[in-house]
C-alpha cells in the first residue's frame, strides 16, 4: 500500500502561526493605546465637570451673601482651582411705550474658577444678573446687629 503524498510541509504551520500572533499582537496593541486615550480624554471630562460643579457651588456660596460682601476669593486644594467673584451694578431700564423706569438694585455677578489642565492655563466663568434689595439688606444688618447685643 502507498502513502498519499502530503501536501503541507510542517515548517509552513509554524510560519503561519508567527504570523497569525503577530497579526494579533499589533491588534491588541492598537487596541490597548485606544483604551488609554479614551480614559485619558474621560479623566479630562471628570476634572473639567468637577471644576464646573465647584464653580456653581461656588457662586451659590456667593450669591447669600449681601452685596458688599459678594467680591471674593477661594481655593479648592483638591482640584487646585482658584475661584473668584466680582459684582457690579447692573444698569437696567423698563419702559412702557410713553414712560421708562430706571430698574436698582440689580447687579451682575460673576464667578471665575481659574486652573491648569495639562499644563496650560484654563478658565471657566459664569455671569448672573441678580436683584438684591439694598433697603431689605440694611434692615437685615441692622436686626443681626442688634440681636448680638
Amino acid at each position: 500500500m502507498t502513502r498519499p503524498a502530503q501536501t503541507s510541509r510542517p515548517g509552513f504551520v509554524l510560519l503561519e502561526i508567527v504570523i497569525a500572533l503577530t497579526i494579533f499582537s499589533v491588534a491588541v496593541l492598537g487596541l490597548a493605546q485606544c483604551l488609554k486615550d479614551v480614559f485619558a480624554a474621560a479623566n479630562k471630562v471628570n476634572r473639567a465637570q468637577a471644576v464646573r460643579f465647584s464653580l456653581r457651588s461656588f457662586l451659590e456660596e456667593v450669591r447669600r451673601k449681601p452685596v458688599s460682601d459678594m467680591e471674593t476669593s477661594s481655593t479648592d486644594d483638591r482640584l487646585k482651582v482658584t475661584f473668584n467673584s466680582t459684582v457690579k451694578p447692573f444698569p437696567a431700564e423698563y419702559s412702557t411705550g410713553t414712560s421708562s423706569t430706571q430698574l436698582t438694585d440689580l447687579y451682575l455677578l460673576t464667578a471665575v474658577a481659574s486652573y491648569t489642565a495639562n499644563g496650560v492655563p484654563q478658565t471657566e466663568s459664569v455671569r448672573v444678573i441678580i436683584f438684591q434689595n439694598q433697603q431689605e439688606e440694611q434692615r437685615r444688618r441692622q436686626r443681626a446687629g442688634g440681636a448680638g447685643r
